[in-house]
């Protein structure tokens, strides 16, 4: 009867345990059906946020395109925009950019670097923008007889060689006797001229872009003293051998600022062959052993050979290569200054 009793309690106790799980059970299967909603609606509201933020990048990447478009838009030139002053040649050019130094100012060079004297032509746009400036400045038929048909008749050109201050020299043959009716057209080379000719683009400068007046004023002046300061530095660095040849009578506003003396050169031209009968001249006239040769491009083998000892050294009379007025004057100076250094 006891073990009866035990027996029917544990069933007891194993169907209560049985109930109480399935009870357990219901209850979980309740909590989650009723949280379902509120993690659904959790779950929409974060792909919602994600959804809204996702736009709001795409406009924001939109509206930055668009500003990149708007922003290079702003930087492109005008519809009919035309550069309003013109220069011919890169010495005029150098001048030019003494001037406008520090300012906003554009100015177009109508012949390349290296293209000067007889060399180079205008393309049917630059005979536009010429006809178009306010004003295109060349030195003068003299030098540039190539842009004679374009520019000599000009309202608007402005002829350096014309300025009443500008000094000029008569040119000289391959023996050194003066050519009548002649002008030597490398006037840059003279450090007066080079002051005079930028005080005149600065005013030139002034009419077109009056609001950097003052600027051109002083750049002019700022040059006018560099330019005096390098010329009497260079001049001590001359020693006693000053006599020189040269392919052709292209430095003589050089040698004036030096004292620096031409006594001979090849031809009247640097693009006419030389002649045997000056080959022979040059030689029984050399005032040195070592003579200094100047070219605007290195001797023929042949010349050099003939006319040995010599020290040849190349000289750019229109400054290609440089960038600067003032370097150009103090680079090309000192070439001619260690040239005739090297005269024994």
């Amino acid at each position: 009867m006891k073990n009866m009793i035990i027996k029917e309690s544990s069933s007891q106790v194993v169907f209560k345990l049985m109930s109480a799980i399935v009870l357990l059970g219901v209850v979980l299967i309740l909590m989650a059906c009723s949280n379902k909603p509120a993690e659904d609606s959790h779950l929409k509201h974060a792909e919602k946020e994600h959804e809204q933020q996702h736009s709001h990048k795409e406009h924001a990447d939109h509206d930055q395109h668009d500003d990149m478009h708007a922003l290079e838009a702003t930087q492109v030139m005008p519809k009919g925009y035309t550069v309003n002053f013109a220069v011919s040649n890169h010495p005029l050019f150098l001048l030019s950019e003494a001037v406008t130094k520090g300012t906003n100012t554009t100015v177009k060079k109508l012949l390349n670097t290296g293209d000067i004297g007889h060399h180079g032509s205008l393309s049917p746009s630059d005979i536009k923008m010429v006809n178009d400036s306010k004003y295109v400045v060349w030195f003068g038929k003299n030098l540039e007889s190539n842009l004679s048909e374009t520019l000599v008749n000009g309202n608007n050109t402005v002829t350096i060689l014309n300025e009443a201050s500008i000094n000029t020299l008569q040119r000289r043959d391959e023996k050194m006797r003066l050519i009548a009716n002649s002008t030597d057209p490398h006037i840059w080379l003279d450090p007066q001229n080079a002051k005079i000719i930028v005080n005149k683009l600065a005013k030139l400068h002034s009419e077109v872009n009056p609001e950097y007046a003052e600027q051109y004023k002083a750049n002019a002046r700022k040059f006018a003293e560099d330019l005096d300061e390098l010329v009497a530095k260079q001049k001590t660095k001359v020693g006693e051998h000053n006599k020189y040849w040269s392919s052709h009578d292209a430095f003589q506003y050089f040698e004036k600022s030096l004292g620096i003396e031409l006594v001979g050169t090849l031809t009247t031209d640097h693009e006419v062959p030389v002649k045997a009968s000056q080959i022979l001249w040059l030689k029984n006239n050399r005032p040195y052993k070592v003579m200094c040769l100047i070219t605007q491009n290195k001797a023929k083998v042949g010349v050099i050979n003939k006319l040995a000892p010599i020290t040849n050294t190349v000289l750019r009379e229109d400054m290609s290569g440089n960038t600067s007025f003032i370097d150009a004057w103090k680079n090309e100076s000192q070439k001619m200054i260690d040239c005739v250094n090297n005269s024994q």
